[in-house]
């Protein structure tokens, strides 16, 4: 039994330790929207001479510009608070916190069902990926609130 305790223990860390990579991500491509114009000038002077790159990076560089101020700025928002939450409560999980698991337990789930309803929108094979991350991500953090708080509750008992 104490094995299988440290099993979920291991793969709830790793697990946690993805989502704060992902958080990580969501910030680095909210930077991207802040500094688009002149990365993609960098990237444009680097890839010139390979059409396919370029001619992906014109289409992406094409979407965002025609993207309205509102929804732009909007991406921008979405990216940075959705990262900086992530990252802080993948902090708050590693360190055990039991006010972290009932608030990421909220927080992944209503992202879950936010992913959920925008999927048949504009879903891809990515989003459908990350859907299931997150859903996998919330099972664990269930289910080590779970045990944290049996374990507390067996303690406070004695």
């Amino acid at each position: 039994m104490e094995k299988s305790k440290n099993t979920n223990s291991k793969a709830f860390i790793i697990i946690i330790i993805t989502n704060g990579i992902i958080g990580l991500g969501d910030i680095f491509v909210a930077i991207f929207f802040i500094f688009y114009k002149k990365i993609f000038d960098i990237l444009y002077l680097f890839f010139r001479s390979n059409n396919f790159i370029f001619n992906k990076l014109s289409l992406i560089n094409i979407g965002i510009e025609n993207l309205s101020n509102y929804s732009y700025y909007l991406a921008i928002l979405y990216f940075l608070s959705h990262g900086i939450i992530k990252i802080f409560l993948t902090w708050a999980l590693l360190k055990k916190r039991l006010w972290a698991y009932p608030i990421a337990i909220i927080f992944f789930g209503v992202f879950n069902i936010y992913q959920l309803i925008s999927l048949p929108v504009h879903g891809s094979l990515f989003d459908i990926v990350l859907l299931v991350i997150n859903a996998i991500v919330l099972i664990f953090v269930w289910a080590e609130y779970l045990l944290l708080k049996k374990k507390i509750f067996s303690i406070i008992k004695q």
